[in-house]
């Protein structure tokens, strides 16, 4: 399987999910915006990954915006398989017509996510309702129209969703390893303030004992991304 992923920032990469594709044996091009790189078509991936960053989708001092909803928009019309992670499901919800902005608080550290399942459309963790993730953002979005609500926070009741069958959004980092973490603090640090929902550098690291348990839901959620493009692309090669 071809697999895309675009960045926007130097310090979000992709973390378990890079694990996981060298499993599997994908392939991985790669797209870094702030170096001003060329966006693809969608012709020439099978899954297309959307990174993290600093900005907001309603930044419009950033050129990309505009071009990388509207290759989302594409992509999905396809039935191109699409994973949005943090700022990557908030261009996702926009690209579908959703407002993006400020949530009622700012989630950097360790907080519990709720599974709302509506129907077994996607697979989940055995008696798994709740799970400690790893949250940086400020922004939030609203659901997609016809997507299916999949997780909720305290503060944050958009969290992830599916919509159709190979478009998700995943607000919080679920792809997160040591590496992936001092990365952020070093270079996004000066966002540690003192909130009702942001926890320390130290609090940070210390939460890596959920790494586990997040990789595990990350791989089963590849997994039926990585099922539904199999499926795509031998009913489209048979017409």
């Amino acid at each position: 399987m071809r697999i895309h992923a675009i960045y926007h920032v130097p310090f979000e990469k992709l973390g378990s999910i890079e694990d996981w594709i060298i499993k599997k044996g994908h392939t991985l091009h790669e797209t870094c915006l702030y170096d001003n790189q060329i966006l693809p078509s969608p012709e020439e991936f099978d899954m297309l990954i959307l990174m993290g960053g600093t900005m907001s989708v309603n930044d419009e001092v950033y050129p990309w915006p505009g071009n990388e909803k509207e290759l989302i928009r594409k992509a999905i019309k396809m039935g191109k398989a699409v994973l949005g992670v943090c700022l990557g499901a908030q261009l996702i919800a926009s690209a579908l017509g959703s407002k993006v902005y400020r949530g009622r608080e700012k989630e950097i550290g360790w907080y519990p996510v709720f599974f709302k399942y509506g129907q077994d459309r996607i697979p989940r963790m055995p008696g798994c309702n709740a799970m400690t993730v790893f949250h940086w953002h400020g922004e939030t979005f609203d659901l997609p129209p016809e997507a299916l609500w999949l997780a909720s926070s305290e503060v944050t009741p958009n969290q992830a969703f599916l919509y159709g069958q190979h478009v998700l959004g995943i607000q919080f980092h679920i792809e997160m390893k040591p590496e992936n973490i001092s990365l952020m603090i070093n270079c996004a640090g000066d966002e540690l303030t003192e909130a009702p929902y942001i926890q320390p550098a130290g609090d940070l690291t210390e939460g890596l004992v959920h790494m586990a348990a997040n990789s595990a839901l990350l791989e089963l959620w590849l997994d039926y991304l990585e099922q539904y493009t199999d499926q795509y692309k031998n009913k489209t090669d048979g017409n």
